[in-house]
């Protein structure tokens, strides 16, 4: 029976609830989540059917998540002139960790796959840095470790410690303090975490499999097979001597009392196959945020205002998960600051804590035109002040912009730097 034909059969028996002999057709087999992450990691590094789709929409939603990288806002009492100490110390512990240049595309990865995310900071000196107070994080995949929580009863969202094995060495009811943590699809009071794509593995899958299958058949039927119509056998039995003593071949002459006939295979095929592949590809897109544009399937889309109408929802869904990680690396940035004020080699306790805030959100087409067309506009006419422009462009800080243009005005830039 073929992938197609089965798979077609299987959707049958399972919406009838029928059972075959002794074994039945269920549609969840990776029902857990331990099952789901080890086989969404399976087909994220290729070992599993279904590679092309989970990679597509995982680095859609990494791009999409943070596309604009990890920044820093400031909102305290900021020194004319002067870059808070602050934003200058929180921007070397994102560049010592390799923030922006692959750590949080990384943690959100592994996001989609595990449904959440547990980073540890600790205290680092590190000689590469001038001996530098520079604290190091270090993520804790839930695979390998498999840690758990004690959380307050009082308050479930509260988690007091941590418990967990890191190879040979086992942590137990380790402090929450130095811990950072962010789970996503899940419901409140819980730290729980699911990943998007874990309830639709089997319809990813089946898309892989029907794209082969659509390959097979593209493979055996992609050029048109000669039939000879003969009257007799013996007529038959002397059209095919002929044919493999010649070596025939399509193009050449070839005279008879034949009738020569080209025969391709059955549209009706792909037609259904074109049906199954676009009807699971729309139930991954909802279940994932990720339009099939998004995943290199764009067959149903007929025109591009149906491309972008679905790319509205996916901002949405991208935007929510933005603000999650805006939460988990302000926690971290408020980590690393408290670290710094309690180390001898720190700067003593002259940074305040919950004054630098993280900016996770890129710059959406909508709000590039808003800047452009409204406020902008509105600048030029006179009609709106410098800071309330800056205030409504993305990935500005009007507080850091003033402090930086009060220094460029001041000579505090030469032209190398400018």
């Amino acid at each position: 029976m073929s992938g197609f034909i089965k798979r077609i059969f299987t959707a049958a028996v399972n919406e009838l609830g029928l059972v075959i002999g002794t074994e039945p057709l269920d549609a969840t087999a990776f029902g857990s989540l331990d099952s789901q992450i080890s086989e969404l990691y399976d087909m994220y590094t290729g070992a599993a059917t279904g590679k092309q789709l989970v990679r597509a929409i995982v680095r859609f939603k990494s791009s999409s998540i943070m596309n604009g990288g990890l920044s820093v806002k400031y909102n305290g009492e900021a020194i004319e002139g002067e870059e808070p100490l602050e934003v200058t110390y929180i921007n070397s512990v994102l560049d010592y960790n390799n923030v922006n240049q692959g750590l949080s595309r990384k943690l959100i990865i592994a996001s989609q796959i595990e449904g959440k995310v547990l980073v540890r900071v600790i205290a680092n000196n590190d000689a590469k840095n001038e001996g530098a107070f520079t604290p190091k994080i270090i993520y804790l995949p839930l695979r390998d470790t498999a840690y758990k929580f004690l959380v307050d009863p009082q308050d479930p969202e509260k988690i007091l410690s941590v418990s967990y094995k890191l190879g040979e060495v086992e942590v137990k009811d380790d402090p929450f303090d130095d811990y950072a943590f962010v789970n996503f699809n899940s419901l409140p009071s819980t730290t729980a975490g699911f990943p998007s794509m874990g309830a639709v593995i089997q319809e990813m899958k089946d898309i892989d499999e029907a794209l082969q299958d659509w390959r097979k058949m593209n493979r055996n039927f992609a050029v048109s097979t000669p039939y000879f119509k003969c009257e007799t056998l013996a007529e038959a039995k002397a059209v095919n001597e002929a044919l493999q003593t010649n070596k025939w071949k399509r193009g050449n002459a070839m005279a008879g009392t034949s009738t020569l006939d080209l025969i391709n295979g059955d549209a009706g095929d792909y037609e259904s196959m074109s049906a199954e592949i676009v009807m699971k590809l729309q139930i991954v897109s909802a279940a994932t945020g990720t339009p099939p544009q998004h995943m290199g399937l764009s067959r149903e889309l007929s025109n591009r205002a149906t491309a972008e109408s679905m790319d509205k929802p996916a901002e949405e869904d991208s935007q929510a998960d933005s603000d999650a990680w805006a939460r988990f690396w302000e926690r971290v940035f408020d980590i690393s600051i408290r670290m710094n004020n309690e180390s001898p080699t720190g700067t003593q306790g002259t940074m305040a804590i919950n004054v630098v805030e993280p900016d996770t959100t890129g710059v959406t087409k909508s709000e590039y035109n808003a800047v452009k067309d409204v406020y902008l506009e509105m600048r030029k006419l006179g009609d709106l002040s410098r800071k309330t422009l800056w205030q409504n462009t993305p990935k500005i800080d009007s507080v850091l912009e003033k402090a930086r243009l009060d220094e460029e005005q001041n000579g505090g830039l030469n032209d190398a730097n400018a």
